[in-house]
C-alpha cells in the first residue's frame, strides 16, 4: 500500500471518527438538556409532595406521613426511570463506554499516521 494510500485512509478514518465525535456530543447535549428538564419535573414534584408531607405532619398524621413519604420516593424513582427508558436515552455507562472505544480508535489512527509518516 501507498503512502498516499495509507495517508487518505488515515484522513478518512479520522474524518468518521471526529463525525461520531461530533454526533456523540450532540446526542449528550441533548441528552443533559432533557435530563435537565426531567430533574426540574422531579423537582417540582418532590416540593408538591413535601408540602404533602407537611399537611400530613401538621394533622398529626404519623402514619399518613410515613406512607406519603413512602409513596414520594417510590414515584420519583419509577418517574425518573421511565422518562429514560420512554426518551431511549443511553445510560451514563454507555455514554462512557463510547467515549473509551473512541480514544481508543483515535490513538490507533495516530498510531499509523506516525507510522505511515
Amino acid at each position: 500500500m501507498s503512502t498516499a494510500t495509507k495517508n487518505d485512509t488515515a484522513k478518512t478514518l479520522n474524518d468518521r471518527i471526529e463525525a461520531a465525535r461530533a454526533e456523540l456530543k450532540e446526542a449528550v447535549e441533548k441528552v443533559q438538556a432533557q435530563a435537565k428538564e426531567l430533574a426540574e419535573k422531579l423537582e417540582a414534584r418532590a416540593k408538591s409532595l413535601r408540602e404533602e408531607l407537611e399537611k400530613a405532619r401538621k394533622k398529626g398524621l404519623g402514619e399518613s406521613a410515613k406512607a406519603a413519604a413512602d409513596s414520594a420516593a417510590e414515584s420519583f424513582k419509577s418517574l425518573s426511570q421511565r422518562a429514560v427508558s420512554a426518551l431511549g436515552l443511553a445510560s451514563n455507562d454507555e455514554v462512557a463506554a463510547l467515549n473509551k472505544k473512541l480514544d481508543s480508535l483515535t490513538r490507533k489512527i495516530r498510531k499509523l499516521e506516525k507510522s505511515a509518516a
